[in-house]
């Protein structure tokens, strides 16, 4: 919406859905105000105003303005994430997570990257190749799945990073910064085995040990 406000002060005042046409007495000072709705942003003015401030118009003359609003911009983030068990030591870890564009307009084609903190010590540092993420249309997802991420896997508890539109930062997003989630696994041990009920038929030639 576009709202004005006039010195001396004018009734009825600017206030515009789509279009609108409010006559002054000439000489008053007119300024406009641009506010965005929630899904969109404003972009610039045109035609007697310029720019993106506030639009001061004084009444020597008609004025013609227009605002511009675009829908603002996509935002990924990534949901769901996870990975595929239970695991025990020396298996390979599959990885996946959900490419979401919660924001108001589509996101082009990205990447996604997973990070795993071998050791859960705070430090990532097993880097499996990125997944390519495609454009997503507003509400939009895609599950990313890294299989065999990590292989040959140790015991212990792990954690994981999996972010959207990285490294390159393709998307210019409302939030880069909740583009990114993190979470751990945990991998047993090998299980003990232990031989019992053991019987031996036929002559003995030495001790059994």
């Amino acid at each position: 919406t576009v709202t004005g406000i006039s010195t001396p002060p004018h009734s009825p005042e600017i206030n515009c859905g789509a279009t609108c046409t409010v006559t002054y007495t000439t000489a008053d000072s007119v300024t406009l105000t641009a506010t965005p709705a929630a899904n969109s942003v404003f972009t610039n003015w045109s035609g007697d105003c310029s720019g993106t401030g506030t639009c001061v118009l004084t009444m020597s003359a008609g004025h013609g303005v227009t605002a511009t609003f675009n829908l603002g911009p996509p935002n990924l983030t990534i949901t769901g994430n996870g990975t595929t068990g239970p695991l025990t030591a020396g298996d390979n870890v599959n990885i996946f997570g959900t490419v979401n564009n919660v924001g108001f307009s589509t996101a082009g084609a990205s990447s996604t990257r997973l990070e795993i903190d071998r050791d859960n010590n705070g430090t990532y540092d097993v880097f499996p190749p990125n997944q390519p993420t495609g454009s997503l249309v507003v509400n939009g997802f895609e599950v990313e799945t890294w299989t065999s991420a990590w292989t040959n896997i140790p015991a212990g508890t792990h954690g994981y990073r999996i972010c959207a539109d990285a490294p390159a930062n393709a998307v210019a997003e409302s939030n880069a910064a909740d583009n990114c989630v993190t979470g751990e696994f945990t991998v047993a041990d090998l299980p003990d085995y232990t031989v019992s009920n053991l019987s031996v038929a036929g002559p003995v030639a030495g001790p059994i040990i």
